[in-house]
């Protein structure tokens, strides 16, 4: 819901329309997709205790959506990072030549390097599907370079939505969390 108003807020706002809530807006962008079309099949895999439920195409669109989304994440982050560091090391330069157009293209740049990001770590790693992986649960279990983020997320969300569901989690019953180690 709010990464919806900040789209809008900036979109519709005069004010708002600088470069610096362009970023702001594209990472909204970003980080709604990743919310809507990636977490919810996360927590369907988590449900269903890591197995896949959904048809096996879906899984490689899944997995390139997630860590698409994710280093586009990142890589706004970083960018609005440097563009505020910029501003505040050379005030005089950065106001002069901070255009519309230029932040236009610079959030171009972050897409793409996202997107190549994506293809390179497809190509390095050598991808498997996530339901046919022999390393499923194990800590070596690699997605390119964001294997160590994915290991601990997949063991927070899993020790999370085991906790949510299981009524004796709170009364500190074992819970049959496996924490893939």
């Amino acid at each position: 819901m709010g990464n919806i108003l900040v789209i809008l807020a900036v979109s519709l706002e005069k004010k708002l329309q600088n470069a610096t809530n362009y970023f702001l807006m594209s990472l909204a962008v970003a980080d709604m997709l990743l919310g809507v079309l990636v977490m919810p099949v996360s927590m369907v895999t988590i449900l269903y205790d890591y197995s896949w439920p959904l048809p096996p195409a879906l899984c490689p669109m899944w997995i390139y959506l997630d860590v698409l989304f994710s280093t586009a994440s990142i890589m706004h982050l970083c960018a609005i990072s440097l563009d505020r560091y910029i501003a505040i090391r050379n005030p005089l330069h950065h106001s002069r030549f901070n255009s519309h157009t230029k932040a236009r293209l610079k959030i171009t740049a972050v897409w793409t390097i996202s997107i190549a990001t994506k293809q390179w770590s497809r190509v390095c790693a050598g991808l498997q599907p996530f339901h046919n992986s022999p390393l499923r649960g194990s800590p070596s279990y690699n997605y390119g370079s964001l294997s160590g983020l994915w290991n601990h997320r997949q063991t927070s969300h899993r020790s999370f939505a085991k906790q949510w569901l299981n009524p004796n989690a709170a009364k500190g019953e074992d819970v049959g969390v496996s924490t893939g180690d």
